[in-house]
């Protein structure tokens, strides 16, 4: 499906596929690839959590915009921003959603992959070699054992991220909750669509008290269990698909310089939560306030980032290129595979440091299992979605629906 020429202010229908946001969904997934394969140095892992050394290496994937190959949690806020986007999108009009279809349809796009990608996770954990000398604990974390318990619910992806087979399902979860949840969304969405702004606000206002209310009470620490983290970053792609025409005007006449500048600040934002706490810190702000301010900061910068993939001149023609657009849409497998690829290399290469190849070698064997796995786990799905979709004329194409997660990780 293609994407219907637009003019400055103006929106494609809710049943066109916006290819820009396809292409930034790659980028996103391919900028995960690239912090895993980081992950492999021990002096990375160990003095980035840490206190690093102003001008090293570490420092600067910590403190400064280069922090962008470092921030995997940080795109995987992408991610949701996208899914809370795109399935809303389709149905701000009047159109119907089709409840039950919908629900098979959502599971199917979002488990079928899965599945695949859980059998070649336990797989390739089955035939890996042993750890033997000093490698990060990123790998070690991997090696720990993996209660059947734990595994089940992995499986179930309702709830349970603790397992040691492939840490990327952690955000699956919070996929399959907002896709649960739809339903719910579309109404209020609806019935508050001209108040986009303040949708926003509240969003970023109830991820900050989060932030804060967990350093206080410390029951769910700095982990992935937190609703009232991570489904409200979802709703800021529901506000940003609400104010959709004004974003549109706001920036479908800005200079392609203009959107640059917007990309960096955007880009530097969305991965400034570490720098700003530390600034905070310094200016003697609680560790409570400092949370409560630095993550709004960073969701703000991220949401900006997708608002600008979608309608920003040159930026959203770059993203909508057939290489980008290629990787975007799968960009599901990729996400879900990388992992356990990297791991496997890693150990069956006595890989221990980060050396000039390990990067760009890392990327070809992730790209080269995508190729390969994409019409096993994922196209089938596609198709069956799809065919699903057919058999109902309201009903939207899979990819503008979210059926692409990252449209979702």
């Amino acid at each position: 499906m293609t994407t219907t020429p637009t003019v400055p202010g103006t929106s494609p229908t809710s049943t066109d596929r916006i290819h820009s946001l396809d292409g930034l969904r790659g980028v996103a997934a391919l900028l995960v690839v690239i912090y895993h394969c980081l992950l492999v140095t021990p002096t990375l892992w160990d003095q980035i959590a840490g206190h690093p050394v102003r001008g090293t290496a570490q420092w600067l994937l910590a403190y400064t915009p280069l922090r962008i190959f470092w921030a995997g949690d940080d795109v995987v806020w992408i991610f949701f921003i996208l899914s809370g986007f795109v399935l809303v999108r389709p149905y701000l009009d009047r159109r119907n959603l089709a409840t039950g279809r919908y629900y098979v349809r959502r599971a199917i796009r979002l488990y079928v992959p899965f599945l695949g990608s859980f059998a070649l996770a336990v797989v390739l954990k089955s035939l890996r070699p042993a750890p033997r000398g000093r490698f990060s604990g990123w790998i070690f974390v991997h090696e720990l054992p993996t209660a059947t318990g734990d595994a089940v619910k992995t499986l179930f992806l309702f709830a349970g991220d603790h397992t040691t087979y492939n840490n990327v399902w952690w955000s699956l979860r919070w996929e399959v909750w907002f896709s649960a949840l739809l339903p719910f969304v579309i109404p209020l969405a609806r019935r508050f669509r001209a108040h986009p702004i303040p949708i926003a606000a509240l969003c970023l206002v109830v991820i900050g008290a989060s932030n804060a209310g967990v350093t206080v009470l410390h029951v769910l620490k700095f982990g992935h269990d937190n609703p009232a983290l991570y489904l409200p970053m979802f709703g800021l792609g529901v506000a940003l698909a609400m104010g959709e025409d004004r974003v549109r005007v706001a920036l479908g006449s800005r200079s392609t310089a203009t959107i640059i500048v917007s990309t960096v600040v955007c880009s530097s934002l969305m991965t400034s939560t570490v720098a700003v706490l530390a600034l905070l810190r310094h200016a003697h702000l609680s560790i409570t306030a400092a949370w409560a301010i630095a993550g709004p900061i960073g969701l703000f910068g991220a949401t900006g980032l997708v608002a600008l993939a979608l309608c920003g001149p040159g930026l959203r023609d770059a993203l909508a290129s057939s290489p980008m657009t290629w990787l975007g849409e799968r960009s599901y497998t990729l996400y879900l595979t990388h992992e356990p690829i990297l791991v496997f290399a890693t150990l069956a290469l006595g890989v221990q440091t980060l050396t000039w190849w390990w990067i760009p070698f890392g990327i070809a064997c992730s790209l080269a299992t995508t190729v390969v796995l994409f019409p096993i786990i994922e196209r089938p799905a596609l198709w069956t979605v799809a065919r699903l979709g057919s058999a109902r004329r309201n009903e939207p194409s899979p990819g503008v629906s979210g059926f692409t997660p990252h449209s979702g990780n």
